[in-house]
Order: structure tokens, then sequence, then C-alpha cells
């Protein structure tokens, strides 16, 4: 069985949260400062923070505060992460909870329209709000190596970066993944095989997920072989980055 409990300390979250976050793109490694804003947040009344656990294991997690509309309150749903599908069912539950006390849900997060389908009651949801986050690579070879890229296939691909502002990061590269390690080498101008060329722009929206390979070539901010487009796309694909945090 799948209980709840409230929790007082964020340190409980944390955990959690870092587990989650290797399942999705995007999410921000939060800072001190950031955790305090997360777990208790300003201008919002009666928040509180909740745990599911499952033979004595924490496997969901999510925040619940309101916000006076006048007439009812908006229940405000953040930090939602659910390992397992009896947590997602628990914390839809605790969410439906509410529904004798208000109509309206907010949830923040990119993924998470399927805790709507989840709540009981909900006849559907709009997006009210979403801003494409950006992101600059500053060095090419650490993020590459920093990465993580699941069980994607093994390979190596020779590939061009452009970015006139950083000299470290423009020029040929080798990639070879084995075992979810990328290694970076620089492959020199010479190199007899080039599998694909981009922008730095176009590598940030690689590496996020954002864009797939085919995506960036249809775009005009990538160049290569099929082959290579094809390997480009699955090193780097998942779900759709989000970030619940604003900065």
């Amino acid at each position: 069985d799948a209980r709840v409990r409230r929790v007082a300390q964020v340190d409980e979250l944390r955990e959690l949260y870092r587990r989650a976050s290797h399942r999705q793109n995007g999410a921000l490694d939060r800072s001190p400062w950031f955790w305090q804003r997360a777990f208790a947040p300003r201008g919002v009344d009666t928040f509180a923070s909740f745990v599911v656990e499952e033979a004595g294991h924490v496997t969901g997690c999510v925040s619940l505060g309101r916000e006076n509309l006048g007439k009812e309150d908006k229940l405000l749903v953040r930090n939602a992460c659910a390992t397992t599908p009896s947590a997602l069912a628990r914390i839809a539950a605790l969410c439906g909870d509410h529904r004798s006390v208000t109509e309206h849900i907010e949830v923040c997060g990119g993924a998470w329209p399927r805790l709507f389908d989840a709540v009981p009651d909900v006849l559907g949801y709009e997006v009210s709000y979403h801003r494409t986050w950006m992101l600059r690579i500053v060095d090419v070879v650490s993020a590459l190596c920093a990465r993580g890229y699941g069980a994607a296939s093994p390979g190596e691909l020779v590939v061009a970066i452009d970015d006139p502002a950083r000299t470290a990061n423009h020029g040929h590269f080798r990639l070879s993944l084995a075992d979810g390690v990328m290694r970076v080498e620089p492959a020199g101008a010479n190199s007899p095989t080039l599998d694909a060329r981009l922008g730095i722009a176009g590598l940030a929206a690689l590496y996020t997920g954002h864009r797939s390979a085919f995506d960036l070539m249809q775009a005009g901010q990538l160049s290569g072989r099929d082959s290579a487009l094809e390997t480009l796309s699955h090193w780097f694909s998942g779900p759709a980055p989000w970030c619940e945090d604003y900065f």
C-alpha cells in the first residue's frame, strides 16, 4: 500500500527529486536557496509538503498550497515527483480530495498533464503560461561528457561544431559513446571523416532533447549523413525538457 506522510524538512524531498530528475530532461540541480523557495514559497497560504511511501521507501512527493481567488481558492501543486504508478495514483488522489473546496488545480511542469489524467473528476485542462527556456553551452567537452545517455547504442562520430564566441568549442570533435559514457576528443580539421556539422545553438537544442537531429536538419541548423542524424537523435533522445524553477 502507498501511504502519505507530511514532512517538515526539505531534506526528505531532495533524494527523490534527484532520482526522478534522472528520468527527465531539464530539471535544475537546486541550490539551498532554490530548495527553500520551492519548499516555502512566499505569498502562498497553507503550503505543505508530503511524501508517498511504499514498503518503507519514498516513491513520491508533492507540495500543495492555496491561492485565494475571491469566492474560492485554487489548489497549487508543486514539487510533484513519482517513481511508481502507485505513487502517481496516490498523489492524484490527494489532489482529488480537495475537489469539495475548489474546482481549480494549477500544476507547474511540462510533464504533468498525466497527473490531471489521474485526478478524479477532472474534465480537462489548459496551458495558461508557457515559456521556452534557453541554454548556452560554455564548455562543449565537459557538457557532453557529463550528460547521461541511458541505454543509447554505442558508436562513434566526428562532428564539426561552430562557435564563433568560444575558441575551445569551435572545431572538429570525435564523439565516442560506450556503456552510457561519452568520450570527446579533438579530431583535427583535416580528419578524413566528417559525419555532421552544427552550430552551438543547434547543439544546445539537441543536447537538452528539445529538438532531434532531423528537426535541426529541417531547420537548416545541422547537416550530415542520414546515419549520423539517426545516431545523434538516438543518443540525445528523451522526454521533452522542462524546468519547474524560474530563474
